[in-house]
């Protein structure tokens, strides 16, 4: 290896084989044509071989400086798939998340934003859908679902279980507060969320209300939405009150956005799950990823599970902050 012409010298002369020209050589390396003629001399004088033949301006490969390339140009063709082989590592670095689409909007994307934040060169690819994915075949490290979905992953934990609330926008009860659940249900517009829940528990208006005691039979909202944060979003722009998981809604809260009217909250039926590839924790920051949301989950079980009873009589209150 010591006998080696140094490398910028044999770069040099396979651009200017590849091209055939010294200005594009000197143009893909970022030096000028003189250097390019430099760096060809002294190849000739380390190996004391013709390469070029010049000729005025024109200057091309000798016989022997066409074998010289050849050879040279597979040289740097492997380090440029050696290069590319770390590229692409490092681009499969990215740590890629399905949860099902409310729940990403709502509560996982803004937090994943904050966990960059404390791991500056980790990179997410969050994506929010209802299907669920084959994490050992698809290109998927980890997945957020609901309930009887997690046995089809070899590798889960429980997140969290979840519990829904009545909230509506403050403007809302400017003009028409209810003073107990039972008005909250006859005078509100209520919006509604289908539930996909072979169970036929899903927490709707007609379980809250009886959740609360009150045997009103069936109670249909004025509008249902099929998913979660339509029918959130339609809350925000004042058109009703939801029953809101605070998963998503707590932001809201929070931010005054939303508020409370009767903090008499109902437990889901099933709990979130996280599950993840056989290969996940292969790529950087993926144990601090999964240790994070495992501590986020357990941290919104703590916050939200609590208090989660409530009187069916009690005053309507603009709970801004809940634990």
């Amino acid at each position: 290896m010591k006998d080696l012409p140094y490398l910028r010298a044999m770069l040099a002369f396979e651009w200017f084989g590849r091209t055939g020209s010294m200005t594009d050589a000197a143009v893909a390396l970022g030096v000028t044509t003189g250097a390019i003629s430099q760096h060809i001399r002294h190849l000739e004088e380390v190996l004391g071989v013709k390469l070029v033949h010049r000729h005025g301006n024109s200057v091309r490969l000798t016989l022997l400086g066409h074998t010289y390339h050849a050879q040279l140009a597979t040289g740097f063709g492997a380090l440029r798939s050696a290069q590319d082989i770390i590229r692409a590592a490092k681009s499969s670095a990215v740590l890629t998340v399905s949860s099902l689409r409310s729940l990403a909007t709502k509560w996982l994307g803004p937090r994943v934003f904050d966990w960059q934040g404390q791991n500056k060169d980790a990179k997410v690819r969050l994506i929010g859908d209802a299907a669920e994915p084959d994490l050992d075949r698809e290109d998927i490290d980890y997945r957020v679902t609901y309930g009887p979905n997690a046995a089809r992953h070899a590798q889960t934990a429980v997140l969290f279980t979840d519990y829904v609330v009545p909230v509506c926008t403050p403007q809302l009860l400017r003009d028409s507060a209810p003073r107990n659940p039972a008005e909250l249900l006859h005078v509100l517009p209520l919006i509604g969320i289908e539930w996909p829940n072979p169970a036929g528990q899903s927490p709707n208006w007609t379980q809250w209300s009886r959740h609360v005691g009150l045997e009103m039979g069936e109670v249909v909202p004025h509008m249902t939405f099929s998913f979660s944060n339509a029918a959130l979003d339609a809350t925000l722009y004042g058109k009703g009150c939801a029953l809101g998981q605070f998963s998503m809604v707590s932001d809201d809260i929070a931010a005054g956005r939303l508020i409370v009217p009767f903090d008499i909250r109902m437990r889901m039926p099933e709990p979130y799950y996280l599950a993840w590839s056989a290969s996940a924790f292969e790529k950087p920051h993926s144990r601090t990823f999964h240790r994070w949301l495992t501590a986020l989950g357990k941290a919104q079980d703590e916050a939200y599970g609590a208090g989660k009873s409530g009187t069916p009589d009690r005053q309507a209150t603009a709970t801004r902050s809940l634990t």
